[in-house]
């Protein structure tokens, strides 16, 4: 009978022990969100502004190692889904881990990877219209920072956004939907901003291609490069003359 006794006391305490590290754990997460205050409600309108609940100015940001705060800052997709192009594009711009791109050999790989763990980039650049709602973006931004006098007058994040929407705009499913009069309308206004602030721009080189016969272009084109504007020649050896050949040597 004791030992009965002792065996139901036994299970009792178990239960009890599992029943307290369940609501430990839960509390743990309620803890988590409400220590940063983050609002978990899908966003009821399209049109609503949306404002990440944790960033690096954050006094908690410093609390949480980078795959947590991804984890916070990551929405539903069905969240994402229901904004339009331009209001996730703004988001996606603020998104603290969006440096993150630059990580990679090359942007198109740092987009997919950007992709892969917030689904507000999964979302936008599958958008048909990405290219329509950044070029208008980018050239509000970009006349809007030409306006001003002196570079004090923006701010390192309107410089960075900068930096990111042209990164965006090299993305080849963006790219692809531009035109060459668009394309030079973007480079125009990336030199012009440089060229008052002293900053990097978003420079073009003309590219021609020669083959067969001196003369018979293939074809040209725009190419981005992180190099300053110059136009780019290319010929077969054959086209050179032995002397050209010698001291090209």
């Amino acid at each position: 009978m004791k030992k009965n006794i002792v065996a139901c006391i036994l299970v009792i305490a178990m239960l009890l022990s599992v029943g307290t590290t369940a609501v430990f754990a839960e509390n743990t997460a309620q803890s988590l969100v409400e220590d940063i205050n983050i609002d978990r409600k899908d966003i009821s309108s399209s049109q609503d502004p949306f404002e990440f609940p944790i960033t690096p100015n954050s006094k908690e940001w410093g609390n949480y190692s980078s795959v947590q705060l991804k984890e916070m800052l990551n929405i539903p997709l069905s969240t994402a889904e229901k904004m339009d192009t331009a209001a996730l594009l703004k988001m996606v711009l603020e998104y603290p881990f969006m440096i993150d791109i630059y990580a990679y050999d090359t942007i198109e790989q740092g987009f997919k990877g950007l992709s892969l763990e917030f689904n507000g980039a999964a979302v936008l650049l599958q958008r048909s219209d990405l290219a329509k709602n950044l070029l208008t973006h980018y050239k509000n931004s970009t006349e809007k920072m030409l306006a001003v006098e002196t570079k004090s007058h923006i701010s390192d994040k309107e410089i960075i956004q900068k930096m990111f929407m042209e990164s965006l705009l090299l993305y080849p499913k963006v790219s692809d939907k531009l035109s060459e009069d668009e394309k030079h309308i973007i480079v125009t206004l990336s030199q012009q901003v440089a060229d008052k602030f002293q900053i990097s721009p978003l420079v073009v080189g003309e590219t021609s291609v020669t083959a067969a016969a001196p003369g018979d272009v293939l074809g040209y084109g725009y190419v981005y490069t992180p190099a300053p504007p110059v136009t780019v020649l290319v010929l077969k050896l054959q086209d050179f003359d032995a002397e050209q050949k010698k001291s090209d040597k």
